[in-house]
């Protein structure tokens, strides 16, 4: 049970969902106590600059439905996000807390505290259905930020089994997400829907209609993002209109933070904390509450956002917000003095072992706390080009001391509320990220300024890999270490294992692993790459699983490792442990469909056949798998290893005909016509199969046993002919498939050839040791030739090493054959 207080409306939500709003009309608020409950629309906006929307002054943007909320509801014309980064910027979103206090700094390595209170929360307690749709790895309910939803909507792409932090799904996804739960909502019920776009990530890839839009130049792609992005952003709102309830929604759009276009020579975010990154869209939206037309040029910041929509429902704030309400700048008010706001960015700290990056925005003034610290004046400099530090150097210690006054405010829930730190407290302020830029305790810790430059050069030596130019990739790594040895951080290990892998060189790459390891512990990137060279290169089960549990130890949740181990096991035939650990990945990631799908596939294998049926129902359950003809031909294939094959035909013609393109759709359907005896749909199947993908064994194997079956019919030079060919061309491919050498055995057998069928046999025992039919076919072999001790060896083997293996069917055939064998 959470130990956490939720604050409830003074007069509780009732079954109507009552909610106090407020009406804008004139600039001037009154308070309207008798409303029906409003529902909630939450869009956040990843990676979007305010500055290239059409509303807040793009020109060039085709944003036409942000920009209509804009026009047709309140926009917040001076919005700051307290870090670039997505997962601790939503955190802060839900929670009206900087990252100091619910203490998620960076994405995929943090945790949302289950104690935290957000916004999910509350809203369910007064009643609201919570639904969320989420678009990015960093955002899975792992997280943490899943606190309160009824559904918390993270599947991705479902042909990964391993959601990484590439992993992303596009807008026309995510508005299928929304829409399918829109359509089936309880429409009796008011609703928190939280709705999130990725699109505007590096690398720009809009679909082509919307690239051509725009420029040829670098800004081009990223506003094509945003204006697909935005398109999807306005079928949401075709919905609510359809459905006649847009007048009873309240839509906010946010952006968690932007995006740097070369302006301070990073592309992308994350590394420093100039406007670009940190100035958002903020817009509320609501034909029955607001006027149309209102701009607010207050700064305000995204730790406001929970505290105003609680304000606008007439739900208490509780104690822990650090945001303000900014119902009086709705109403027409604006602040005299502008509030301060801290920010920062840990990403060049924790990924890079560079200094900390915290600062305070105050009054006109922006100052940046690191080694080289920087102070602009973001009214004359909005571009923050001049750098006031020597100039103002009162000014910016100033600026520094109040910026460790906000640390020390913020953090109140970490460190008490004393204004004289002790040692400890400093230390643990340090440990936040604060480090004050005249303090001279950086130490070695570069500056990101000259960082940037670093990974600059990572990108372009990355870039000569992916271009082939492997040599030039490595003498650049190498003249980088020798000239700053600084450079030994996760990604130069990252590129060196790279480089190596390319070159061939085992030992380089070894060597590599080993001393990322060894310089960063506590990286499970650089641990997780020697996990997969232990396992897949060198076969040393003991050493991934070693490292494995190591990480699973720290990190419970991270799934790669849960699936490693379940492999480690699957190797070693423990397949109950196995199991095990894929179930444990499928808990943390419930939504995962290539998860559930190689979790079913051992399910089968094991033969439990009642719970792999249960995971084939859930994923044709799933939209996401039925209007995907590859994932969902994988399920026919598993439901005919399972032989429901009246199932499996209908899914896998469903499929075909969604995508005729599919080899093993068809090598499968072939399977389902042979067990129906239709040998000639059979045989076009197996053909349209091989048509498609000529180089896969067990196909010609099918084929060869379809034409074996046919001959012991209607017994005929020609389909022998054909058999032995099948299965010839079977074992060209893969001389060690045993299907193939046991059916080429049976053919060559049927055609009087024993000591080559023999052979093939004898082949398969080397292979398969506990295969009991190829025992029997050999035993009557040598039975037919007269060979009694030969067949005696073989039937006794069954006898003493297979026989608890065996159907009662084939024990009763085993003691015939002994009978006769012993005669």
């Amino acid at each position: 049970m959470k130990k956490k207080k939720i604050y409830l409306a003074a007069a509780v939500l009732a079954a109507s969902c009552i909610a106090a709003v407020v009406f804008l009309t004139g600039g001037k608020s009154r308070l309207h106590k008798g409303a029906e409950g409003f529902n909630l629309l939450v869009i956040t906006l990843d990676t979007t600059r305010a500055d290239r929307l059409g509303a807040y002054g793009c020109a060039e943007a085709k944003t036409a439905n942000l920009d209509r909320l804009a026009r047709e509801g309140i926009k917040f014309e001076n919005c700051y996000a307290p870090t670039p980064l997505t997962f601790p910027s939503h955190c802060t979103i839900f929670t009206g807390e900087y990252p100091l206090a619910h203490r998620c700094r960076n994405n995929a390595s943090f945790f949302l505290d289950k104690n935290r209170v957000t916004l999910a929360e509350v809203m369910k307690e007064n009643g609201f259905y919570t639904y969320a749709a989420i678009a990015s790895f960093v955002l899975l309910s792992k997280f943490g930020l899943n606190q309160g939803f009824d559904l918390y909507d993270d599947s991705l792409r479902i042909d990964e089994i391993v959601n990484e932090l590439g992993s992303e799904i596009t807008a026309d996804q995510v508005y299928s997400k929304f829409n399918k739960w829109f359509k089936q909502r309880d429409k009796e019920k008011p609703f928190l829907a939280w709705v999130h776009f990725f699109d505007p990530h590096y690398p720009y890839a809009p679909p082509e209609e919307y690239r051509n839009k725009f420029s040829d130049d670098f800004w081009g792609p990223y506003d094509g993002e945003v204006a697909y992005m935005d398109h999807y952003v306005g079928k949401i709102i075709a919905e609510l209109e359809s459905a006649g309830i847009l007048k009873n929604t309240m839509i906010l759009a946010v952006g968690d933070h932007g995006e740097d276009l070369g302006e301070h020579d990073e592309h992308g975010h994350g590394i420093f904390c100039y406007e670009e990154v940190l100035k958002v869209p903020l817009i509320f939206f609501s034909p029955k509450l607001f006027s149309p037309g209102t701009i607010v040029k207050s700064r305000v910041n995204l730790i406001d956002i929970m505290p105003t929509v609680l304000d606008l429902y007439g739900i208490k704030v509780h104690a822990g917000v650090q945001g303000e309400s900014l119902l009086d700048l709705m109403t027409g008010k604006e602040y005299r003095a502008q509030r301060a706001f801290y920010f920062e960015s840990l990403y060049g700290q924790l990924e890079y072992n560079w200094a900390p990056l915290t600062g305070i925005i105050d009054d006109k003034y922006k100052f940046i706390s690191l080694p080289e610290p920087e102070l602009y004046n973001l009214e004359a400099d909005s571009g923050e080009r001049e750098n006031l530090v020597l100039k103002k150097n009162r000014l910016a210690r100033e600026m520094d001391n109040k910026l460790l006054k906000l640390i020390t405010e913020y953090s109140r829930s970490e460190i008490d509320s004393r204004r004289e730190l002790t040692g400890e407290d400093k230390r643990h302020l340090r440990s936040l990220g604060y480090v004050s830029s005249f303090s001279g305790k950086y130490g070695e810790n570069m500056d990101p300024k000259k960082g940037i430059i670093v990974k600059n050069e990572f990108i372009r030596i990355e870039n000569d890999i992916k271009n082939g130019k492997i040599a030039e990739a490595e003498s650049g790594l190498k003249k980088m270490a020798a000239d700053t040895p600084k450079v030994k951080i996760p990604k130069y290990y990252e590129l060196m294992r790279t480089i190596y892998d390319a070159k061939g060189d085992e030992a380089g790459l070894m060597a590599t692993l080993k001393e990322a390891i060894q310089k960063f512990p506590d990286n499970i990137r650089a641990k997780m790459n020697l996990v997969s060279y232990y396992f897949s290169r060198l076969k040393k089960d003991n050493e991934a699983e070693k490292i494995c549990l190591e990480i699973i130890k720290d990190n419970p949740t991270y799934t790669l490792a849960y699936i490693y181990l379940a492999r480690i096991e699957e190797e070693r035939n423990n397949m109950l442990k196995s199991l095990e650990y894929y179930e444990k990945a499928a808990d943390i990631e419930p939504l995962n469909v290539s998860l559930k799908l190689a979790y079913c596939e051992l399910l089968k294998k094991n033969r439990d056949s009642t719970k792999a049926l249960q995971l084939c129902d859930e994923l044709l359950k799933d939209d996401s798998v039925l209007r995907n003809p590859e994932i969902k031909s994988r399920v026919g294939i598993m439901l005919t290893e399972m032989h429901k094959d009246d199932r499996a035909f209908q899914i896998l013609t469903e499929a075909l005909i969604e995508d005729n393109t599919l080899a093993q759709a068809w090598n499968y359907l072939g399977i389902l016509h042979w067990r129906k005896k239709d040998y000639a749909n059979a045989r076009e199947a197996y053909r349209k199969s091989i048509e498609l993908n000529p180089k896969v064994a067990i196909t010609y194997n099918n084929l060869g046993t379809l034409y074996l079956t046919m001959f012991l019919k209607n017994p005929d030079k020609e389909t022998y002919k054909q058999a032995l060919e099948a299965f010839n061309k079977s074992l060209e491919i893969n001389p060690e498939l045993v299907s193939a050498l046991n059916g080429r055995g049976a053919a060559l057998k049927f055609g009087s050839r024993f000591h080559p069928a023999l052979s093939d046999w004898k082949k398969v025992i080397e292979l398969e040791p506990d295969f009991v039919d190829v025992y029997f076919n050999i035993a009557l072999t040598y039975l037919q030739l007269g060979s009694k001790k030969e067949a005696l060896t073989y039937l006794n083997i069954l006898k003493n090493r297979l026989y608890n293996r065996m159907t009662p069917r084939d024990q009763n055939r085993l003691a015939q054959l002994l009978r006769e064998a012993e005669k």
